[in-house]
């Protein structure tokens, strides 16, 4: 016993870094893949145990640290981090740490100094050399910040937030078409708006008010050597990820295939392709063990779990659509009960530190990134996509400066889609085509679209869908299909609201960010609109009149006879139903849409009714009254 205590003081005393316990790896990287994975509760208990059990260790530390950030409470991450830089000042993840911590309270001089001492311990990380070129552009410093970004661009950082960054620098350097290349790849990583939905990344501002003393800052970066190097301003905009030396689109790079493996691995995938992903999964000899919608594609395994042998690992990525984009296989050895692949404590050290970083990796707040974007499209005569990048700017929060006076502006200029003078449309006019338009509002919905759409398409009829901005986030595929068939798509609010309730900035919200997802996943505009429940008053008229929409109501509510049998209710439905008529129905069971629509088709088709959207109904002719 003596001899061992004797061992562990030494230790102590003359290794450079602190011992780690046997399992603190495997621990960290469940907790880990658990937070990713937003099972917060999950990775807390992991955690809490740990040190419950009396381990004690830096990087666990910093694990923690990295929680209460998810958690964004960023005081107790960054009295966590301080903690543990007394016991290991060289700890690249509570170095990093601190830093994003600081930049979360706006002390950018004091995080310039934490970010410098974690360049000194990984001169080579790229997402260090991120952060120095952000924090340099907060301190102007904009010759520093274009050297450091290339070094982090040239050294493989792809991230959204090394692209906004560089972007800023570009614009405030004067190249605005340089800055519209990086911004308009850094958009990319909030493709189908997903910046509405929840999310633990530290999201830091492109400007920023410094709240510290300037006596803080690091001394500037000495000028690179002109010989053999690209200036900044010669850095291009990456078009794919660097290809391995495979054509496959989607590679596993971890484990490596043909070893034998122990214990909870971390599966990693990395995508080469161009097209945008819906989710990845991952398969284990066929059957399905996990899925991933965003990056990156991490999964964690339990080799233990499985019979020892051989075993065939895949991961499998598709698009928007459910379409196989690519995938790739390997093999490996599972070897249950015994130890862990031999690896040197210092490389699991780094590899969960790097983890550690990339986990908590800044995003760029997109209000700013889309902001800027407007006006760089702007700059370069690109009115249509200035308008969606305003749009997006102003779904986020309509009271950013200037953007919906500029979106107002650029609405009159390519011209409103006005269909009456009141813009409050309740049917159209009986020309004796005998047209009339279905409507179905509050989809898309997995439960009912598909067989609404079946119904229509066998009597080859085009509908008018109002969709839900949520739902059509949660299900991109079904929009495409409705597209895909004929049928028109229109806005019906984001959340569902009354919108009488609302302020004015909700009301915009909620219109803005339906037309600018179903936008950003169609790339087709809206101009038709319907409020939920139809409930609308002056105020609610008037901003949808200044967002360029024609309010639609009908003269045919299927609702109104839903405690009538089903045929009684369809008998109801077409002896009101007229030449013009727009007729209302929903994708669900509220008002029996489902029970009647074979019916109502079928009679209506046989009484010579032509089935279209309300955008054809109304071409020639629109009543604007009851």
């Amino acid at each position: 016993m003596i001899l061992v205590m004797l061992a562990m003081i030494c230790c102590a005393l003359f290794l450079p870094s602190p011992a780690y316990a046997v399992d603190i790896f495997a621990t960290i990287d469940r907790a880990m893949g658990l937070l990713q994975n937003g099972e917060l509760d999950g990775a807390q208990d992991i955690l809490t145990t740990a040190q419950a059990d009396g381990c004690d260790d830096p990087l666990l530390s910093s694990a923690q640290g990295v929680f209460a950030m998810y958690t964004s409470n960023y005081g107790s991450a960054e009295a966590i981090f301080r903690s543990t830089l007394l016991r290991d000042p060289k700890q690249l993840a509570a170095l990093w740490g601190v830093s994003l911590c600081l930049l979360a309270r706006n002390r950018v001089n004091e995080a310039a100094t934490f970010i410098e001492r974690a360049a000194e311990v990984a001169p080579t990380d790229t997402r260090v050399k991120t952060l120095q070129a952000y924090i340099a552009m907060l301190l102007d410093r904009l010759s520093d910040a274009a050297v450091l970004g290339k070094g982090a661009l040239d050294g493989g950082e792809k991230s959204a937030f090394l692209m906004a960054t560089l972007a800023q620098i570009y614009s405030r350097m004067g190249y605005e078409p340089k800055a519209l290349e990086f911004g308009s790849f850094a958009a990319k990583s909030f493709y189908g708006m997903n910046f509405l939905a929840p999310n633990q990344h530290v999201a830091l501002p492109l400007t920023m008010q410094i709240a510290d003393d300037p006596q803080m800052a690091t001394p500037a970066l000495p000028a690179p050597a002109a010989h053999g190097m690209r200036t900044a301003l010669e850095l291009e905009v990456p078009k794919t990820l660097s290809q391995p030396s495979t054509d496959k689109i989607i590679h596993l790079v971890s484990p490596i295939a043909g070893t034998t493996v122990y214990g909870m691995q971390q599966i990693r995938a990395v995508y080469h392709g161009s097209r945008e992903i819906k989710f990845v999964i991952f398969l284990v000899d066929h059957v399905i063990r996990g899925m991933m919608t965003d990056f990156p594609f991490h999964f964690d395994w339990d080799a233990n779990g499985a019979q020892p042998g051989e075993h065939q690992l895949c991961v499998r990525a598709f698009d928007y659509h459910g379409v196989l984009l690519g995938e790739d296989t390997l093999v490996i050895t599972s070897a249950t009960g015994q130890p862990r692949a031999p690896a040197t404590t210092s490389v699991q050290i780094s590899n969960m530190q790097a983890r550690l970083l990339t986990l908590t990796m800044p995003d760029a707040q997109p209000l700013a990134l889309f902001a800027n974007l407007g006006k760089w499209h702007l700059k370069v005569h690109e009115t249509a996509q200035a308008v969606g990048a305003f749009e997006k700017a102003a779904a986020i929060n309509p009271r950013a400066d200037g953007i919906l006076p500029a979106l107002a502006q650029l609405y009159q200029e390519n011209g409103l889609h006005s269909l009456s003078a009141s813009r409050l449309i309740y049917h159209g006019t009986a020309t004796g085509n005998k047209k009339i338009a279905l409507t179905f509002d509050d989809g898309p919905n997995p439960l009912y679209t598909p067989s609404i759409i079946s119904e229509l398409k066998k009597y080859n009829a085009h509908a008018t869908f109002f969709l839900v901005g949520k739902m059509v986030q949660l299900f991109p595929d079904l929009v495409m299909q409705v597209l895909a068939e004929g049928h028109e798509l229109a806005n019906h609010t984001y959340t569902h609201p009354n919108l009488t309730k609302l302020t004015n900035d909700d009301i915009i919200a909620e219109v803005l960010r339906t037309r600018a997802v179903i936008k950003e996943i169609t790339g087709k505009d809206t101009y038709l609109f319907r409020p939920p429940g139809g409930d609308i008053d002056a105020k609610v008229a008037d901003q949808l009149h200044a967002l360029d929409y024609n309010i639609i109501y009908w003269d045919v509510n299927i609702g109104e006879f839903r405690k009538h049998p089903p045929q009684e209710q369809a008998a109801m439905v077409l002896n009101k139903a007229k030449d013009g008529s727009i007729i209302l129905m929903h994708n669900g069971l509220i008002d029996g849409t489902l029970n009647i629509l074979p019916t109502l088709l079928d009679e209506l088709h046989k009484r010579g009714f032509n089935f279209v959207t309300v955008s054809e109904l109304l071409r020639d002719n629109v009543v604007s009254s009851r």
